[in-house]
């Protein structure tokens, strides 16, 4: 699920530093952006790196040729040095990292702060280095003679723990992003609370009052109230969340006012901290229309407007706005006929001939005809996805649901690791033995879901076909979207996603009828999958 450079394919700095400072989640404050300034300067001034007082981030020849020296993850040590100094310098402190240390409390508090933010946010970036902390922290210190330091030996005796943390957060967090792209919204509610509790950034909190928002058209909808629109809402990576599904039960204690303040806490948090991030005033504008709150929404969705000039956010922008336009003169207290056909001609012009979208069933609603369906490929999509040998329906692999169901002591045995969310909530994470594989269990409400991953070394095949040329982790050519599209076992998806877990690195295509999910690198290259399956109670 990462960019996994080697020396051959190592990232620019520039590049790196751009990734790491936009997964911290925060735009312009009242503080300046910070700068990357020459990394390679031979200043022995600074005691390893530090962003001065002119927003400027140095970093001396010693450490970074420290973080050169990690074996296939030099983009990753560098990643966590620029993540642990912009954690200091949004908390407004000037520490380099690796500060003077005479026994302060502050010192080490502020320190023990940006080592943990930083592997979170090089994490976010897509260079995942939490199993490498202590080797750079160490070799970082006897760069500068400095190994008997009285704060390495603090910061080392506190990384067992905060890796055992860490580890439970990253997998709390992909689990989050899995459920929302496979649309068990209300069970991902909890993952984003746990999250939130330590990482505020503004595509997380995006995502989050998306994810609400989705609850909050499914409360609707149980309350007998079945919204006409498909809103154009934006989580991070994701182009279509518009699918509803049956809620669980619990789904009655949610009220439409707690979901829908819930939605715009969020969707005004990831506005606060950048308040230059279009997409959320997009998601607050779609969320007020909901609740017939046209003024505000017209704002909201103008504000996005003026922010981004991409095409894709564009389209969404001027659908929502569209689509407010037609709501208000539709329900408002003036009913509009006129502005009614203004809408319909807006939403029109939105339209592709090749695209099958909601802009296109949203026009279809305007101009009062049923949406109909969306068009299917060649290709049959139907029918589950079985890994060969890791079967999540029946067999060893599956494990004992009751297990999970009440967190007995076998199932957290077995795990390499779970989480509790909540009371009856709890996340499971088990390697396969024997495969190259590994499996997520979500405990919610009294049901389960179930996620197999292959990972790298992975040689086996699914029963729709050899996936084996495809799955190709050291880089090499492999299929592409377009091939799996062509192929006789897949063909163009009748009910696709489009999902980023993570990083930027690598994006996701979802096959719901057959509860597959194929993993593309950037290039659209097949490199991997995972299966999903649902266990009603």
């Amino acid at each position: 699920m990462y960019f996994l450079a080697n020396p051959a394919q190592a990232l620019p700095d520039s590049v790196i530093f751009r990734r790491v400072l936009q997964a911290t989640g925060l735009g312009k404050t009242t503080q300046p952006t910070p700068r990357l300034t020459q990394l390679l300067a031979t200043n022995t001034k600074v005691a390893g790196a530090q962003i001065n007082e002119k927003a400027q981030f140095e970093l001396n020849r010693n450490l970074y040729e420290v973080c050169q020296s990690i074996r296939n993850q030099q983009d990753h040590a560098l990643a966590f040095v620029i993540g642990q100094q912009l954690a200091l310098y949004y908390k407004n402190k000037t520490l380099p990292l690796i500060p003077q240390y005479d026994g302060e409390e502050t010192v080490l508090a502020a320190t023990l702060y940006a080592d943990k933010m930083g592997i979170i946010y090089a994490y976010m970036a897509g260079f995942p280095m939490v199993n490498i902390y202590e080797e750079l922290i160490k070799k970082a210190y006897k760069s500068h003679h400095l190994e008997q330091d009285a704060l390495l030996a603090k910061r080392l005796a506190r990384a067992k723990q905060m890796k055992a943390q860490l580890k439970q957060f990253f997998l709390t967090f992909e689990t989050a992003n899995l459920l929302t792209m496979i649309n068990q919204h209300l069970a991902a509610t909890q993952c984003y609370e746990f999250i939130l509790k330590t990482y505020q950034g503004r595509e997380v909190l995006n995502n989050a009052g998306v994810n609400s928002f989705q609850v909050l058209i499914e409360r609707l909808i149980v309350d007998g109230y079945r919204p006409e629109f498909i809103y154009p809402v934006t989580i991070e990576g994701s182009t279509d969340l518009s699918r509803v599904v049956q809620w669980p039960s619990g789904f009655e204690h949610y009220k439409i006012k707690q979901v829908y303040d819930s939605a715009a806490r969020y969707l005004r948090q990831a506005i606060k901290a950048d308040p230059a991030y279009a997409p959320a005033y997009l998601n607050l504008a779609c969320l007020q229309t909901v609740r017939r709150r046209w003024n505000l929404a017209k704002q909201n969705a103008q504000k996005a407007l003026q922010l981004t000039q991409k095409p894709s956010l564009v389209r969404r922008i001027k659908a929502i706005q569209a689509i407010i336009m037609y709501d208000e003169a539709t329900k408002g207290r003036i009913k509009d006929p006129d502005q009614q056909k203004v809408a319909a001609d807006l939403m029109h012009q939105l339209k592709s001939d090749d695209q099958y979208d909601y802009v296109y069933l949203n026009w279809k609603v305007m101009v009062g005809r049923p949406p109909g369906q969306p068009k299917g490929g060649e290709g049959s999509d139907e029918g589950r996805e079985t890994i060969a040998g890791i079967n999540l329906i029946e067999g060893k692999t599956r494990g004992n649901d009751d297990d999970y169901l009440q967190a007995t002591n076998t199932a957290k045995a077995q795990a390499s690791q779970w989480v509790r969310l909540g009371k009856g909530t709890y996340i499971f994470e088990e390697k396969i033995k024997g495969y190259f594989a590994r499996k997520i269990v979500l405990v919610h409400t009294g049901r389960l879901i179930y996620f197999l991953e292959t990972l790298p070394g992975y040689k086996g095949t699914t029963v729709r076909g050899n996936l084996q040329a495809w799955h190709l982790p050291t880089g090499k050519q492999g299929a592409t979207w377009k091939d799996l599209q062509r192929s006789k076992h897949y063909g163009v998806p009748k009910s696709a996603s489009k999902g980023v877990l993570r990083s930027h690195a690598y994006h996701y295509k979802i096959y719901h009828a057959r509860q597959i999910i194929f993993q593309l690198d950037l290039q659209n290259r097949v490199m991997g999958w995972k299966l999903y399956n649902e266990v009603k109670n």
